[in-house]
């Protein structure tokens, strides 16, 4: 075994999501109860930090793949954000692309839509194709509910999701 094989980032990934996981219980219990549009805009922010965590998973499987398929002399991945996942009901877009686009317009495009970074115009147009646009007052929320299901945020099956997704990168990449 290769020890990028080994997954070291589901720990602080899950340690992570619960963080994320107990503040939404908090704004949940405590702000939404005296100020609605308090709450959301928190709510907001904390979701565009799960998904940048979830990103930062993503992006770790990436590279680890990356080096095994360069030891087993196997040519550099491609696609791996839409390979091995599930996919957004009624769509082609995986639920890993989704992730990382919503992650961009949360780290880059935070509140503005308008860029000229082509990156981040791919994210956006990805998002676009989910109903997820300027017209949406909170984009975070509405990815959650795509990606972790509504009211209550399942980061445990997303989790899972994304370690099912790694297994699968990672076997393609030996």
């Amino acid at each position: 075994m290769l020890i990028r094989e080994i997954d070291w980032r589901s720990g602080p990934t899950k340690e992570m999501f619960q963080v994320v996981a107990a503040a939404l219980d908090k704004i949940r219990d405590e702000i939404a109860t005296e100020d609605v549009d308090e709450a959301l805009e928190q709510e907001e922010s904390f979701l565009g930090i799960a998904f940048v965590v979830g990103q930062t998973y993503i992006y770790g499987t990436i590279g680890d793949a990356n080096k095994i398929a360069k030891l087993s002399g196997k040519g550099k991945p491609t696609d791996l954000l839409k390979k091995f996942s599930a996919t957004i009901a009624g769509t082609s877009i995986t639920k890993i692309q989704l992730c990382d686009a919503i992650a961009d317009y949360f780290k880059h495009e935070w509140p503005n839509w308008l860029t000229t970074n082509p990156r981040n115009g791919q994210s956006r147009q990805l998002l676009a194709v989910l109903g997820i646009d300027q017209g949406i007052t909170h984009p975070c929320r509405e990815a959650a509910k795509l990606l972790l299901g509504n009211p209550e945020y399942d980061f445990d099956q997303f989790l899972s999701a994304l370690k099912d997704w790694r297994q699968k990168v990672i076997a393609d990449s030996k």
